[in-house]
């Protein structure tokens, strides 16, 4: 599906990546009140509040880089979820902030990477996502935008290379979640 966002067209199911997001917020907790708060808000599409609730925090805690990947999400989610494009600037800004307090978190390239390659910055999004994989080998959601990007340059060997790789790396954890429910 194709949507049109101030200008910029994005390919990529937008349930997915919200839920992509929900999903990485939710995974990353804050032991700031401030930082809980906001996850309850986020997951309640309050996006305003949960904005300012982690501005302060970070405002307070400016080395608090879950905050600030946090808030990156909520801004990436609110320019995906209301079609305000000013935020996938503020997203884009907010997720190099994190990186830039923690460069070893490789959930923090994979969300740049990801929102640069649905604004169309192919060339950054793939140094973040290989930047990604680099950091947790087992990082199959950046191997297979990866496998896209490849793709739609009509690159077929690192096309099939990305979504080999990705496909792997999916059995593999189908094949643990398996072997966990039969030892059960």
């Amino acid at each position: 599906h194709l949507r049109k966002i101030g200008g910029t067209m994005f390919n990529l199911n937008f349930k997915i990546w919200s839920f992509v997001l929900f999903l990485a917020v939710m995974l990353f907790s804050c032991a700031s009140d401030e930082v809980t708060k906001a996850k309850k808000l986020i997951q309640v599409k309050a996006y305003d509040q949960a904005i300012q609730l982690l501005e302060r925090e970070i405002q307070d805690s400016p080395n608090n880089s879950r905050a600030h990947f946090m808030l990156a999400n909520v801004f990436a989610c609110k320019a995906i979820n209301e079609k305000e494009k000013e935020y996938i600037k503020k997203a884009l800004a907010t997720y190099k902030s994190a990186i830039l307090i923690n460069s070893e978190n490789p959930t923090f390239y994979y969300n740049l990477g990801a929102l640069q390659y649905l604004s169309g910055n192919t060339n950054d999004a793939i140094e973040n996502l290989k930047k990604a994989v680099d950091l947790r080998s087992d990082c199959y959601g950046a191997m297979f935008i990866l496998s896209q990007i490849y793709k739609n340059q009509k690159n077929e060997d690192k096309y099939q290379r990305y979504f080999g790789d990705g496909l792997k790396l999916i059995n593999l954890q189908g094949d643990k979640i398996r072997l966990k429910y039969l030892e059960n």
